[in-house]
Order: structure tokens, then C-alpha cells, then sequence
């Protein structure tokens, strides 16, 4: 016996089934048409089966031409034969051919009929003892050919009927008993099917209908329609309707079924796609889950080429947990336009309607992780003559944590390309070129400039829990301008010389006032009005070059080359905290001692430098280059390269620390990609106070042999690889990253789907990559230690992994890891599993329990990207259908 709760689910599933009856019937493509009687009151009015239906003994006055090693012509009966039992007949008129066998012209009825042979066979692979061979071929001009086992064709109607007819178009393969061509657009066809599988007989899924009528390059309308997969049906709809132009059409979209473990069965991707044109198209969804509720899912993508694009997408959800009814939504919106050669606009936006949305509803791990929402409008204008540009932009950063925000509104700049030289000559027109430029031509300034306004909300402090969670808002505004003048000069001939000169006036609107109030607390102010902040500095680079260069033409290496640059540095920054200047202020603690503040330490453009510097600094580049030569072909590239900086400020205090951090890094570039980068300090570390003293490292000891110069506070490594088998390429992994297609030069073209979301958050990410290779592995390896606080060392260790392996012809296995070396632990791994079912693929991932989100995705659909929605999906990641619960 049901208990009522079974009964409940059975009602349930039977709701599924009609939906999928009503909704899942006609997107054979991603997008098909809505149902349309544009074929008239002749919808399914066939002609009769009869093959001498076709002639209607009227004339024809164009030429017939054939191709034929016989011709035989029956006096007085007006009938022509054409072909012989060795070579096909080929009968051509106006713009369509007919290829056949046997071809039987009737002259008097003006029509003809074209049919195959049958010769003897084996009877083991043909039991009737024979078998047809030079069956006849219809060809149009600009269509796909029709075959059949035999065909009538009116010269003067130009109607004709095919038995047992096929034909292909648009990927997709049509079979009938009966095709009847009722003219140039229009078939009907009678007791057929339809697939893409490219099986003759017996494909492997089909949709059998008893009468279609295709209308080609438009539509195709059926009744009844039946899905049998092999030769068993799974449902039936009272009709189909869907297109066979190609490319987008309107229409409604096919659902997918599917099952979770919270929510039940569900159905996703009930909808309707619109596409009015070639520029844009928009498709609205709707997800239905049995135990929870509905999402509903919109995206808009439009483009111009060369001229604009962009898209907008949506989604709202409405679910039920029990006594708990979520209502969650998400906008994005992105915009990018060229105005003019010259001027350009680009928008971009992400907002959500709470700060978990993408944590609880993306199977995206990157969109999962994203911690901030960030939107932003830029308009550029560049000024081709005059080297200029303006940048006016409007930003917003919102932190879905903590809820705090920072929006600028808006952001003004000014800059110029190329610098301006005060006393350069033309010398376009002189014979030659020179390189001896007096030094005082290379004199030159530039300029930019930059107001912004921000706004923005911080978290009162005190009130850091999420129930007593407290906002402030502040608006600052500031105008920064920089102006620099500079040359170039050479020492010697081989050393460069650049002596800079950098002004920096900024204005504020207001500015901040300390003091104490009665109770003997420091009570801070704003005072408001005009302000002005100038600083600058004085620098002058010194630099040259040296090389060394080896030849031991060792197979294709030719030479290599080591090139050292020394640079040295010298700046000077006077201290603005001289009263002087007047950017600082003070006031009387509860002590009575004087206690100075920076009146500009809360500015946009940050705090007043304080101290004088003189500063030298020190550059040691190492390149190791290597030059190939592969018949005519020679290359050049960075073996190993390694730097070195570190400074030296000469007006610092004696007491503090003169020397900076020693920087090093190391990268060996062609072969695994090792990066390898060290910092050391040069004083030394005291456990007590838990700090850096300013105590050289050096004089901690009296003893020579036991003195120490530096010690490693930092060190960071890492590599990549990628190899494969013989049989594959392995991939440049790091060359792939850095290939960007141009924004306005890859526009879709007429044709092209472009409703697909481009940043889809609610896309799985584990579907399985295609190989063309047997195998292939790429990882890396990344190493960081931490020694700020010798006594407190910190390591981190990980490590990447991809393996692909196709197994078979068919079968393709991939593993992705990334694990902690240290801990000896797995901090995500996924095994996917892919299988080629000839017209269907099979998919299936995994996330063992012991990864961030564990649970299984399986997937059987339709290999053919028109029927992609024809599938059966099940998932269990955390329970829910789109990410966690």
C-alpha cells in the first residue's frame, strides 16, 4: 500500500513528466522556433503515395541532357531508357541533376523514373540473394542530394517522390518511406525519422514521426514525435516544431533532468531564447526544483564588430528549506564601445543581493573564493597629435565579508603618452643617422594629473561582531599633479647618466586638526577648505653594460652570452616635516609634551614624507642568453637571469636601519620555469622585543670567523612543466596565458550563438577537457618560507597536478590535485572520466570526500551541439543542484 507521502511524490514525478511533454519538446538545436502556421492549410496535407501521383501531362520547354552509355527509345511510346547494368545514367535539367542506374524517361507524361539495380549477393551478408546497387540521386543546386531506393521526378511541375528517401541537412540526417519534394523549399515526408547519428540503420537515438514537412532553410513541423533510443521509445509529443536554418533562432529551450539529494528531481533550463537579428540575442530560463523552488536565470550579449559589445545577466531564486524561504538574486552587466578611433567606453558591474550568494550557489571554485565585488565605468580620450589622454572612470569595491566599501566617484586623469623635449632638433631630413645628440637636446618634462573624489564606509571600531556590525561614511577629495623634467647623457661613451627632477603639488579640501578636549581625550577634527601639499625629490641614475660572449658550437647552439648591467642609483628627499613646510601640526598630551601629527595622514594621495633621505641604490642584472641555429633559422633567447637590489640611505639616523632588505631573484625560462626570490636583512633579530633591531648583523660578533653579514628572512620558489607522449605537443603553458584576443576583432559572426553567458557563475567547472594526445601531465610546484621571526619559521609547500590519459580510442581519464607537501595532506582533487558513445558522450566527475567540496556530476547527453540539451544529468555536491547547502 502508498502511504500519502508516496503518493505525493508520485503526483510529483508525474508533474516532472508533463512538464518535460509540454516544455522539452522541439530544441533539437540550442535554440529552436515557436510553433508558426506559415505553411498554410497544407500543414499535413500530403499528395497521394502513388508514384504516378507526379505527372500531369504538361509540357516543358528546357533542354534535357544525358550522361548515359546506353540509350534506348521505344518507337511510338515516347519512352527513353537510359543506363546499362555497368555504369550509372546521368539525366541533368535546368539546375538539378538525377543519377541513377536505370532511368526511364516519359515523354508524353513529363516525367521520368529513376531506380536501382539488383544484382546477385553473397547470401550471408545479403539473405535475399541479391542486393541494390546505383540507387537514385536527386541533386539541386545549393541543396543537400536525396536518395532513395526509387524516385519520379515531373519535368514540367518539378515535383517528385522519393521511396524510401534520406537526406542531410544541417548535421542532421532525414529518412522517410515516402519523400514527396513539393517544390524547391518543401519536403514531405512520410512514416520518418530524424537524427544525427550517422548510423544507416538502426542509429543509436531517433525521432520517428509519421508526418513531417520540412520548409528548408526555415523549419521543420511534425506530428506526432516520438524519441526511441535504439529501438526503444522513451516519450511522445503531440507535435515539434523547430528550425533547420542554421545557426540562432528563437524558440523554445529543451529542459534538462536531473537529481540532488536536497532538492530532489529537478528540471533546468525551461526556457525561451530570442534572437531578432545578427547583433544580439537574450535567453530567460527557469530552473524547477521538487522540493525547494525555482530560479530564474536571464542573459542578454550584444555586439557590433569594431564597434560595440556586451551583455547583461541575471538571476533570481525563490527556494524553500523547510521553514526557511530564501529570495537571492544577482545582476552583472558589461559594456565596451568604441565611440571613435580615438574614444572609447568600457563598463563592467557585479552585484549581488547578499555577500554568500556566490559562495553557496557556484560550482565555480574561482567564483566561490571571490571575496570582493568590484564595478567599474571608464571613458578614455586620447589625442593622437598632442600625445594626451583623459581618463574619467567611476568605480565601486565592496568587500561581501565585512560588508565595508570604497567607491570613487569619480576619477579624473591626465597624462601624456611621450615626454616633451625643450630643445630637440628635427633631423628627419639629415643624411644618415647619428646617435652623438648634444645633451642638453635629450632635456625634456612630462605632466599628469589626477582628481579623484572617494567615498567610503568603514566598520566603526568596537562594533566588529555581525549583530552589532556599525558603519561610518567619509568622502575625501584630492587633485594631484606631477610634473618631472629629466635628461639623458652619456659618460665615456658607455655610461648612461639620467638625472631626474620630480614635483608633486597636491590639493585637498580639507585637513585634519588634533587636541585634546576637557575629559584629556585626543579628539579629532577636519578642518575644511583649501590646501596644498608640495613635495618632490632628485634622482640620478648611473648605468652601463658589459658582455661576454662564448662560442662552442655544440650542436645547434652557437654562442651564449652573458650580459651584466650595473645600476646605481642616488635620490634626495628633503624632510616636508620641517616646520617650514607646515604639513605638520601638534598638540599637549595629558604630560604637557608635545606630540606631532601629520595634518594630511588621512589623504587620498597617502601621508607627508617625514625625514630626510639619501638614498643609493644598487642594481646587479645577470642574463645569460643563447643563440640556435636550425638550418636557416636562427634564435635567440634568456637562459638565466638573476637580480640583485638592495640601498644604502646616507641621511637616516644613526640609530636606525641604514640598509634595506637585500632582494634577489633567480629564473631559469626554457625548460621547467623556475623562479626562484630571496630577501635578507642585514640586522638582526631580538626575540625579546619580538623585532628587528637596527643592530648590523656584522657586529653581533667579534670574531672574523664567526661574523655574519645577512640573514634570509624570505624565500619563494616555484616551477611549471608540461610534458606528453610522442604522439601530443606539450603545451607552453605560461606562452598560452598570455595570448589575449583583441576585444573589437573576433566579434561573432552572422549565424554565431552568442547567448551563452561568458561569465557564467553558475557553470560547472569540472567538465572534462577533449585530448587529441594519449597522454599529457602538467603541474608546478610552489615553496614559501618565512623568516621575519626567526623563532616563529613558517612553510608553505604545494604542489599542482593535471594527468590526461585517453585509455582507448574512446576512453579519457583526468585527474586535477593540488596538495600540501608539508602537511602531507590533499587540498582538492577531482577524477573525470569521459566516454565516447559514437552520437553520445558520456561524463562523469568526482570529488573524493576529502577535498573542499566532495560529491559526483554525471552527464549523458547528445553529442551533436544542436541537441546538447537532449541529456540525463545527475549531481551531489553538498547536496544542493547549484553549489552548497
Amino acid at each position: 500500500m502508498l502511504s500519502y507521502s508516496d503518493n505525493k511524490s508520485t503526483i510529483k514525478l508525474f508533474l516532472l513528466i508533463i512538464i518535460i511533454v509540454l516544455f522539452g519538446n522541439t530544441a533539437f538545436a540550442q535554440v529552436q522556433d515557436t510553433l508558426v502556421t506559415t505553411l498554410g492549410d497544407t500543414l499535413f496535407t500530403l499528395v497521394d503515395t502513388g508514384l504516378d501521383s507526379v505527372a500531369n501531362n504538361g509540357t516543358f520547354t528546357s533542354p534535357i541532357n544525358s550522361d548515359a552509355d546506353s540509350v534506348s527509345i521505344v518507337p511510338g511510346e515516347s519512352i527513353t531508357y537510359f543506363g546499362t547494368e555497368n555504369k550509372p545514367a546521368k539525366i541533368s535539367f535546368e539546375d538539378m541533376t538525377i543519377e541513377a542506374m536505370k532511368i526511364t524517361l516519359f515523354l508524353d507524361g513529363d516525367s521520368l523514373v529513376a531506380e536501382g539495380i539488383s544484382v546477385p549477393a553473397d547470401r550471408d551478408t545479403f539473405p535475399e540473394g541479391f542486393r541494390i546497387i546505383g540507387s537514385p540521386v536527386f541533386t539541386q543546386e545549393g541543396q543537400q542530394p536525396l536518395t532513395g531506393s526509387k524516385m519520379v521526378y515531373n519535368l514540367a511541375t518539378k515535383k517528385a517522390k522519393i521511396l524510401e528517401g534520406r537526406t542531410k541537412f544541417e548535421g542532421g540526417f532525414y529518412y522517410g518511406d515516402v519523400i514527396t519534394r513539393v517544390n524547391s523549399d518543401i519536403l514531405q515526408i512520410q512514416d520518418g525519422y530524424f537524427t544525427t547519428c550517422d548510423i544507416d540503420k538502426n542509429p543509436h537515438f531517433h525521432f520517428k514521426s509519421t508526418h513531417m514537412k520540412m520548409k528548408l532553410l526555415d523549419k521543420v513541423v511534425a506530428r506526432p514525435v516520438i524519441l526511441y533510443i535504439q529501438n526503444v521509445p522513451i516519450f511522445i509529443l503531440p507535435f515539434g516544431v523547430f528550425p533547420v536554418t542554421g545557426g540562432r533562432n528563437s524558440g523554445i529551450l529543451m529542459p534538462s533532468y536531473g537529481q540532488s539529494q536536497v532538492e530532489g528531481r529537478y528540471l533546468q533550463g525551461i526556457g525561451y531564447y530570442y534572437a531578432p537579428n545578427d547583433y544580439m540575442d537574450a535567453k530567460l530560463e527557469m530552473d524547477y526544483y521538487e522540493k525547494s523552488g525555482v530560479l530564474f536565470r536571464g542573459n542578454t550579449q550584444y555586439a557590433v564588430r569594431y564597434k560595440l559589445k556586451g551583455g547583461i545577466s541575471g538571476s533570481l531564486t525563490r527556494k524553500s528549506f523547510g521553514d526557511n524561504v530564501e529570495r537571492r538574486w544577482d545582476l552583472r552587466v558589461n559594456h565596451s564601445q568604441i565611440i571613435d578611433p580615438t574614444t572609447r567606453l568600457s563598463v563592467s558591474g557585479s552585484f549581488v543581493s547578499d555577500g554568500s550568494f556566490y559562495k553557496d550557489r557556484s560550482f565555480n571554485r574561482e567564483v566561490r573564493a571571490q571575496r570582493f565585488l568590484i564595478s567599474s565605468a571608464t571613458l578614455t580620450k586620447r589625442w593622437e597629435d598632442s600625445k594626451n589622454n583623459l581618463s574619467v572612470s567611476l568605480s565601486r569595491r565592496e568587500d561581501m565579508t565585512t560588508g565595508e566599501t570604497n567607491e570613487t566617484l569619480p576619477k579624473i586623469s591626465f597624462t601624456r603618452n611621450t615626454p616633451t623635449y625643450f630643445f630637440k632638433r628635427d633631423r628627419s631630413g639629415s643624411a644618415g643617422l647619428t646617435t652623438d645628440v648634444p645633451f642638453y637636446e635629450t632635456l625634456n618634462f612630462s605632466y599628469n594629473s589626477e582628481l579623484r573624489n572617494l567615498r567610503s564606509k568603514r566598520i566603526v571600531a568596537g562594533s566588529d561582531t555581525l549583530s552589532q556590525k556599525m558603519f561610518e561614511s567619509k568622502t575625501r577629495s584630492g587633485v594631484k599633479h606631477n610634473f618631472t623634467i629629466g635628461m639623458q647623457a652619456k659618460l665615456f661613451t658607455h655610461i648612461n647618466i639620467t638625472p631626474r627632477i620630480q614635483y608633486v603639488e597636491e590639493w585637498f579640501n580639507e585637513a585634519v586638526i588634533k587636541r585634546l578636549d576637557e575629559n584629556k581625550m585626543v579628539i579629532t577634527g577636519r578642518e575644511t577648505g583649501f590646501f596644498a601639499r608640495r613635495t618632490g625629490s632628485l634622482t640620478t641614475q648611473v648605468q652601463t653594460k658589459l658582455y661576454g660572449t662564448f662560442n662552442p658550437n655544440i650542436g645547434p647552439i652557437k654562442s651564449i652570452r652573458h650580459e651584466f648591467t650595473p645600476s646605481f642609483s642616488y635620490s634626495f628627499t628633503p624632510d616636508f616635516s620641517d616646520p617650514g613646510f607646515g604639513y605638520f601640526a601638534s598638540y599637549l598630551d595629558t604630560l604637557g609634551q608635545e606630540v606631532e601629527y601629520d595634518k594630511f595622514g588621512n589623504s587620498l594621495f597617502g601621508g607627508t614624507p617625514r625625514g630626510e633621505t639619501q638614498s643609493l641604490g644598487i642594481n646587479l642584472d645577470n642574463r645569460i642568453k643563447i643563440k640556435t641555429i636550425s638550418g636557416d633559422t636562427e634564435n635567440t633567447f634568456d637562459l638565466m637571469n638573476i637580480n640583485m637590489s638592495t640601498s644604502y640611505d646616507f641621511a637616516a639616523p644613526d640609530n636606525s636601519r641604514k640598509f634595506s632588505d637585500l632582494t634577489t631573484s633567480f629564473r631559469i625560462i626554457p625548460f621547467a620555469r623556475l623562479n626562484l626570490s630571496t630577501t635578507h636583512s642585514f640586522y638582526l633579530w631580538d626575540p625579546v622585543a619580538n623585532r628587528r633591531t637596527n643592530t648590523l648583523l656584522y657586529d653581533t660578533n667579534k670574531s672574523w670567523r664567526k661574523k655574519q653579514f645577512i640573514q634570509l628572512i624570505n624565500l619563494r620558489a616555484s616551477t611549471r612543466f608540461s610534458i606528453a607522449s610522442s604522439g601530443g605537443q606539450v603545451t607552453d603553458i605560461e606562452d598560452a596565458e598570455e595570448e589575449e584576443e583583441d576585444a573589437f576583432d573576433d566579434e561573432f559572426a552572422a549565424g554565431t550563438i552568442i547567448g551563452e553567458d561568458p561569465q557564467d557563475r553558475f557553470k560547472d567547472t569540472n567538465t572534462l577537457d577533449m585530448m587529441d594526445i594519449p597522454w599529457e601531465l602538467s603541474g608546478g610546484l610552489q615553496f614559501n618560507l618565512n623568516r621575519i621571526n626567526p623563532t616563529d619559521t613558517r612553510k608553505f609547500f604545494t604542489t599542482s597536478a593535471t594527468m590526461k590519459i585517453q585509455v582507448t580510442e574512446n576512453w579519457k581519464v583526468e585527474y586535477v590535485a593540488q596538495f600540501d607537501l608539508i602537511d602531507k595532506s590533499i587540498t582538492y582533487h577531482d577524477f573525470k572520466i569521459y566516454r565516447d558513445l559514437h552520437c553520445w558522450e558520456f561524463r562523469f566527475n568526482w570529488t573524493p570526500p576529502n577535498s573542499s567540496r566532495s560529491g559526483f556530476w554525471l552527464e549523458i547527453r547528445v553529442k551533436d551541439p544542436k541537441l546538447r540539451d537532449l541529456r540525463i544529468k545527475k549531481t551531489d555536491y553538498g547536496g544542493s543542484a547549484l553549489g552548497y547547502r
